[in-house]
């Protein structure tokens, strides 16, 4: 009884201070394979996902400034690795071994149903664990602006081997994807008038400016995985706009949902088939409930990679 009145206590004195809890989570599933020279197979499989919490602060000019509060779940990378795809690795993250392991343990068995196809080939899996060194609020950090704008990017989030000194031979860069995914929200999906007004026609629509994600994918694709500074860089052949409209507008609520169908080329044959954003916000309590995107980008093999990140309120 008294650890539930200290809860209740803590969760009343954060909103009354102006302060709200939130949950950042992304994952990044990629696959490729076919033959080089018409003989020799390749395939590769890649997934990630991290999801960290935060503590937000409103500050004087109306942004939100987001500080560390913890990971929200085990942090992981699950990937093929030598050329025909036949040994199958996860990377974990975690405060405790005992929760990364058997999590990774429960991870490795999924791509049979996600990626059958890969997973017909794999011979070997393997397990490798990572501890997560710093708890400082300011090891990772970003503010947002009113209109869904983030900027202010901060990250100092170390992370070591469990065998330490021991060096693993794996690219493991799951935060440092996290923050270029954040970066990601670099365009207002928000209108200042529909935040100021219930007098809103759901009719009405209204486009971002023009986007390039080039920039963001040569910064995530080597994160990834190595190889891709050796395959070319990312570039988009035109910018395209998203449509957003407002598809809910209550007392309590309003929300806002864009897309974009451009089918565009951004690297070889592998065009932007669809990019997405949804974003809610409690007009009562002038905050912002729930922001997520999605972006999807394949060649006509089907070979491609998909991007789903998700900024919500915890209550």
């Amino acid at each position: 009884m008294k650890y539930l009145c200290i809860v209740i206590l803590l969760a009343i004195t954060v909103h009354l201070t102006g302060e709200y809890r939130y949950n950042f989570t992304y994952s990044f599933r990629g696959d490729a394979h076919g033959r080089v020279l018409l003989i020799i197979p390749y395939r590769v499989y890649y997934e990630s996902s991290a999801s960290v919490n935060f503590i937000a602060r409103r500050v004087d000019n109306g942004d939100l400034d987001f500080k560390y509060d913890g990971i929200g779940e085990t942090g992981y990378m699950m990937r093929t690795s030598g050329f025909g795809g036949k040994t199958l690795a996860i990377l974990t993250a975690d405060y405790d071994f005992h929760r990364s392991i058997p999590f990774a343990e429960k991870k490795l068995p999924e791509i049979e149903d996600r990626a059958p196809y890969y997973a017909g080939c794999i011979n070997r899996k393997k397990n490798f664990q990572f501890r997560i060194l710093s708890r400082d609020p300011n090891s990772i950090g970003f503010t947002r602006s009113p209109l869904g704008v983030h900027s202010g990017f901060h990250l100092d989030f170390p992370l070591q081997f469990r065998y330490y000194p021991e060096v693993l031979n794996i690219d493991f860069f799951i935060y440092q994807i996290m923050m270029e995914i954040l970066k990601g929200y670099n365009h207002p999906c928000v209108r200042a008038e529909d935040l100021q007004t219930n007098n809103i026609n759901k009719s009405d629509s209204w486009y971002s400016p023009p986007l390039d994600y080039s920039p963001h994918m040569n910064r995530i694709a080597p994160l990834a995985a190595r190889v891709m500074k050796r395959l070319g860089a990312f570039r988009q052949e035109k910018k395209f706009r998203v449509e957003y409209r407002i598809v809910e507008n209550s007392s309590d609520r309003i929300r806002m949902y864009g897309v974009s169908k451009p089918d565009i080329s951004i690297w070889n044959s592998f065009h932007i088939r669809s990019f997405t954003r949804e974003t809610t916000i409690s007009k009562s309590r002038n905050v912002l409930l729930r922001d997520s995107f999605s972006i999807h980008i394949s060649n006509p093999k089907g070979n491609g990679m998909t991007i789903n990140a998700s900024l919500g309120i915890i209550d």
